[in-house]
């Protein structure tokens, strides 16, 4: 396949020694938080290495951008978050640890709307938690009840009033890439503008199963996956 002209679509299991430096096509969901190195030369947003994996039922696989396709991926908006269904066109490389595919253009990455969002609550996600598939794109409505910053992540715990809580992560390479610098306020850090404690939210995300903890969490690719629907104390409008 090494020698194979334009770019096939393939099986990220058929990879290996023999397709070194083919032009492929991939899809398949993203199975990874997003990670970005931003360069240490440059100051722009958007500046440096992106990677995520890419799981298409057969393997998982590295997905790379660097510098200028890095900065198009994020001017034109098509910064993927977990769970997405994506296409992806790139050359394929194959070294002794590890293989990937290098993204030449964001046009090079296209994210697949999702026909569906299941909408559930988290007392839901808690009783069928041995059912759920792993990577799944639900939508939740919740309150924020803490906010706080992990070692690699920002993390909104959320409840539904019944007991039921679950962690929203959001990656710190996210908010680095999109340039969003966070804010340390009274109810903990947060992007400008974003849901603080008792703000009534909606979050779209991937469901991953926590190991460590034993329990569901919702990850989310962009602040603009928990969006505030109510501030705290306010109350809705009647009908």
């Amino acid at each position: 396949m090494g020698n194979v002209r334009g770019d096939p679509a393939v099986h990220i299991t058929d990879l290996g020694r023999r397709t070194n430096f083919a032009q492929i096509r991939l899809q398949g969901t993203m199975a990874s938080d997003l990670r970005f190195f931003p360069s240490q030369m440059g100051s722009q947003r958007g500046q440096g290495t992106l990677e995520f994996r890419l799981d298409d039922g057969t393997g998982i696989l590295k997905i790379r951008a660097y510098e200028d396709v890095t900065q198009e991926i994020v001017a034109l908006g098509r910064v993927p978050s977990p769970g997405d269904l994506l296409k992806v066109r790139g050359t394929y490389q194959y070294k002794a640890r590890s293989d990937f595919v290098i993204i030449g253009s964001a046009s090079s990455l296209e994210i697949v709307p999702a026909d569906t969002t299941v909408t559930t609550s988290l007392e839901a996600i808690s009783e069928m938690a041995p059912k759920i598939r792993d990577g799944e794109i639900i939508q939740v409505p919740a309150v924020v009840e803490q906010v706080r910053l992990d070692r690699y992540d920002l993390v909104y715990l959320i409840g539904d009033g019944t007991g039921e809580q679950v962690d929203v992560v959001l990656s710190l390479s996210v908010l680095e890439l999109l340039d969003i610098d966070l804010e340390e306020g009274s109810e903990g850090p947060g992007p400008r503008g974003g849901p603080r404690i008792g703000d009534t939210v909606r979050v779209v995300g991937a469901l991953r199963w926590n190991n460590f903890d034993d329990m569901y969490q919702i990850v989310i690719g962009s602040p603009g996956r928990i969006k505030r629907v109510l501030t705290q104390g306010q109350v809705k409008a009647p009908r």
